[in-house]
């Protein structure tokens, strides 16, 4: 059985691809290391946000950077996040559907949360 600390570490690491933003700048990164400006050209987010969701994917311990010169490049912490995110889409395919399902009836479109999960819905 996982102890407290290891579900906290875990959950953690799952938040780095809880949000469509974040998931968009490391689905970038599987291809490997770019630089903040090479991820705004590719993801069309800005700047700053691009800048907040990595600082979040490092907390995550989902990417780590690398400075070479004057430049400094993200890139995937490990090689397994790539197998992780590459999961054959046959086996998420039915998954996806019924979380498609749930955020467009239940998630609260503010909190970015499902309400079920919190008790507001019955």
């Amino acid at each position: 059985m996982k102890t407290n600390k290891d579900l906290i570490s875990r959950a953690k690491f799952y938040r780095g691809f809880s949000d469509p933003a974040r998931l968009s700048i490391v689905e970038t990164l599987i291809d490997g290391p770019l630089t903040v400006s090479d991820i705004v050209k590719k993801t069309k987010l800005n700047q700053s946000n691009v800048s907040n969701h990595l600082s979040c994917l490092r907390d995550c311990a989902v990417v780590k950077y690398v400075q070479t010169g004057k430049y400094v490049y993200y890139e995937l912490r490990d090689e397994r996040i790539k197998e992780f995110l590459l999961l054959p889409e046959s086996t998420m395919s039915d998954i996806l559907e019924s979380v498609s399902e749930c955020s467009q009836e239940v998630l609260d479109k503010e909190e970015g949360e499902c309400k079920v999960c919190h008790g507001e819905e019955k």
